[in-house]
């Protein structure tokens, strides 16, 4: 009986994110056996593979917005050119810059698609200022 292959080299961002789903959920039984162990072991592997190919940089404590500061960096980007790549105003890109605005799954989707990011890292939610700063007069 031949062995099928249950995981394979990550070609996608859709393919890394269902891949750390799984590693997620295996690792939140604390896992003993060494069958599954073995799987988790596999599953780090690829990830981190995957990571280190394509540069994304996965953190716990990462957030949309960091997620979306990692881009623009790692593209080379300022807010108009992002801006014009995603096909939206400058105003929208700058109220999400500067924490006025939560990015859209809508807006997620297509920055994941666009950039290959992870979905689930852009989706993580961040402060959001609700505050309008207010100008004050110099005399």
């Amino acid at each position: 009986m031949a062995a099928t292959i249950k995981y394979s080299v990550i070609h996608s961002a859709e393919q890394y994110t269902a891949y750390g789903k799984v590693l997620e959920e295996l690792l939140s039984d604390s896992p003993q056996d060494p069958e599954i162990l073995s799987e988790i072991e596999l599953l780090t592997l690829l990830l981190k593979t995957y990571e280190a190919e394509t540069g994304i940089v996965h953190s716990e404590e990462m957030n949309g917005l960091d997620a979306l500061q990692y881009i623009m960096e790692s593209e080379d980007l300022n807010g108009s050119a992002l801006a014009r790549k995603l096909e939206v105003s400058r105003a929208y890109i700058s109220d999400i810059l500067h924490s006025k605005r939560a990015i859209s799954k809508e807006m997620a989707r297509k920055i994941s698609q666009l950039f290959g990011y992870p979905l689930e890292i852009l989706l993580r939610p961040y402060p959001i200022s609700r505050d309008k700063v207010k100008k004050e007069k110099v005399s």
